[in-house]
């Protein structure tokens, strides 16, 4: 009796090997088109169908949410992609009439500066400064004059750059938790944008 018990428990299993083996061997076997960026994109860059590739792989090695059809319309990176890699849904973003293109879970803030603006581009990361005044949980205290700024919004995407004379727009994309606090500084007084380091 044990020993037919033990011969069962060993049929039992190697059925359940095999039948685990077959599953892998067949996502191996089945293969996808999937869409591919056709070079490095960077973040804002606008990705029309010269930027794409079609490719042919394993669904094993196909991430969820890749694209299997170039999309006709004029889209934008929300993210670095290298070359190669599959084209996500979730990392573009459409492009619209103002070129901006915002995160999912942020949102687009136009920002007035009258003061010295650093040399920015679509994608740069800045730090937005306020007065004291302001709503923020980071305050940088002046070291000789006394007066504090307040960070109401750190390390925000640059969406766009506008030339408007005498005050320059700038674009950028927030945490949608801290569009009031960014919508209050601007009331409050002048911005101050600090480029991030690279």
């Amino acid at each position: 009796m044990l020993a037919a018990a033990v011969a069962l428990g060993l049929t039992i299993h190697v059925a359940g090997s095999e039948t685990r083996a077959g599953r892998l061997r067949d996502r191996w076997d089945a293969t996808v088109e999937v869409v591919v960026a056709g070079h490095d994109l960077e973040v804002g860059d606008v990705v029309t169908a010269d930027d794409l590739a079609s490719e042919t792989r394993p669904a094993a090695l196909v991430p969820p949410g890749s694209l299997t059809e170039r999309p006709t319309a004029q889209l934008r990176a929300t993210t670095h992609i290298p070359g190669g890699e599959p084209i996500l849904e979730s990392r573009l973003a459409e492009a619209g009439a103002s070129s901006s293109t915002v995160p999912t879970g942020q949102v687009a803030v136009a920002v007035e500066v009258s003061g010295p603006l650093p040399t920015l581009a679509v994608g740069d990361r800045v730090d937005l400064l306020a007065g004291a005044g302001a709503t923020s949980d980071a305050l940088l205290p002046g070291a000789d004059t006394g007066v504090s700024a307040v960070v109401v919004a750190p390390d925000s995407m640059v969406l766009e750059v506008g030339e408007d004379e005498p005050a320059a727009t700038l674009t950028v994309a927030v945490p949608a938790a801290r569009a009031t606090d960014v919508a209050a500084a601007l009331l409050s007084g002048p911005v101050t944008v600090v480029l991030r380091p690279a």
